[in-house]
């Protein structure tokens, strides 16, 4: 595949991405004080790596970029490509350090590109695992996407989903959580076994503050404090963070020297993650199944499974909702 390499200090727009050719990647700095020539060539081995292992699967990645503000690139592009501006992750247990963003409706027209906060791109030159690892799951996310789009269908719109439309929105988290399970799985064989450790130990942390949050929530609506508007709105969000980390975990679980150990802490009775067992293990086990198959062998509805544990963790925390194909109530436990 020809390559035509570039680096450059000025944003791009998605008519400027869609026109570059097949094998072109350009690091733009999005006006950052990185050295993107210095972040190219600490990035380059790692792409090689990935092409010789994938191939196809860096087809569609044009541009990565580099940028101070990542909250605020990751809106412009989302606006930009007519999404919902829904920001990154940003939770008092850890927040997204990188963004992979893609479109398209074929193999063609796949385009991706990655926006990697600027202390990220910084470590990748500093040669430090955790932000290697970060680089490694966003390569992840656009193997996953490309690869299940491949078999599956490219989506063919790209129209905001109404929080009301409960199907709609519970396929949603279950498409984040598994996507968060495939590019962690290809970002935990990068991982130290230090890092790794602290990261298995911080989940069911991670796990419990956004459980009390949520409770927290219903309590306020019980004592009208908060509208039922406001309720949902906030579990939907909260939850969706919820899932995504709980895919992440168990991605990194066959990684660690103690899987089965920090599983079983993650499930602890005596921890939120106690409430939430059924739940995880309905995951892990969807996980499992769907993780040791190509996408060619998933079949028509592959997400069924994770979507019945998506709608079971909503009922974990007092939320029951009701949906009658064209409206949606929710009962409050």
């Amino acid at each position: 595949m020809e390559r035509q390499d570039e680096i450059s200090r000025q944003e791009m727009d998605k008519a400027a991405i869609d026109a570059l050719r097949v094998g072109s990647r350009t690091i733009s700095t999005d006006g950052c004080a990185i050295d993107p020539a210095a972040f190219w060539q600490a990035l380059l081995p790692l792409l090689e790596c990935m092409q010789k292992e994938y191939g196809l699967a860096l087809k569609p990645l044009r541009v990565m970029v580099v940028t101070a503000k990542l909250g605020d690139t990751v809106d412009r592009w989302q606006h930009g490509l007519g999404l919902p501006e829904a920001g990154i992750s940003n939770q008092p247990e850890g927040s997204a350090a990188a963004k992979t963003m893609s479109w398209g409706t074929d193999e063609e027209s796949a385009r991706s590109i990655i926006i990697v906060a600027d202390y990220i791109a910084a470590g990748v030159i500093a040669n430090h695992s955790v932000a290697i690892t970060n680089i490694y799951h966003e390569l992840g996310h656009l193997l996953d996407e490309f690869l299940r789009g491949m078999v599956l269908g490219f989506p063919k719109s790209q129209t905001p989903s109404r929080l009301a439309d409960w199907p709609r929105a519970r396929g949603i988290l279950a498409e984040i959580a598994w996507s968060e399970f495939a590019a962690e799985s290809l970002g935990a064989t990068r991982m130290m076994q230090e890092d790794l450790r602290q990261f298995l130990l911080n989940d069911p942390w991670y796990l419990a503050g956004i459980d009390e949050r949520l409770r927290q929530a219903v309590w306020s609506y019980k004592i009208k404090e908060r509208t039922l508007d406001y309720l949902w709105i906030n579990a939907v969000t909260e939850l969706s963070d919820l899932f995504a980390n709980l895919g992440r975990t168990i991605a990194r679980l066959p990684f660690g020297d103690y899987g089965e150990e920090a599983f079983a802490r993650m499930v602890d009775p005596n921890l939120a993650g106690g409430q939430w067992k059924a739940v995880i293990e309905m995951l892990k086990r969807e996980f499992d199944t769907f993780g040791s198959k190509d996408y060619s062998e998933w079949g028509a509805s592959p997400f069924a499974g994770i979507e019945q544990a998506v709608e079971e963790g909503f009922l974990v925390v007092g939320l029951i909702p009701v949906y009658d194909g064209n409206s949606l109530s929710v009962r409050v436990q």
